[in-house]
């Protein structure tokens, strides 16, 4: 018999194999609800999530200045769709 061990409710999920930490809600394995996301390279979201993706009104900003793609103190506050940052956010550096 296998055991499948389902992750519901509010915690911090280390995943080792992206290096990203969530501390948040989850719903049957998945990001849902409101929580916050760091990624192996500083970058954090925080806000609501959807089907395991920022999805909703959330920030995101940078730790570490990440070469070529984000630089240090960039910071976004709006609306997420299914992952992905709508137009009509406020940015700032």
């Amino acid at each position: 018999m296998i055991e499948t061990r389902i992750q519901h409710g509010r915690g911090v999920y280390i995943d080792t194999k992206l290096g990203s930490v969530y501390e948040g809600w989850r719903v049957r394995n998945k990001r849902e609800i409101y929580g916050r996301l760091i990624d192996k390279h500083g970058l954090i979201y925080e806000g609501e999530f959807r089907n395991n993706l920022p999805d909703g009104n959330g920030k995101l900003w940078q730790c570490d200045e990440i070469e070529g793609i984000y630089p240090k103190g960039l910071r976004f506050d709006g609306y997420f769709l299914n992952g992905l940052r709508e137009d009509w956010g406020k940015k700032s550096a």
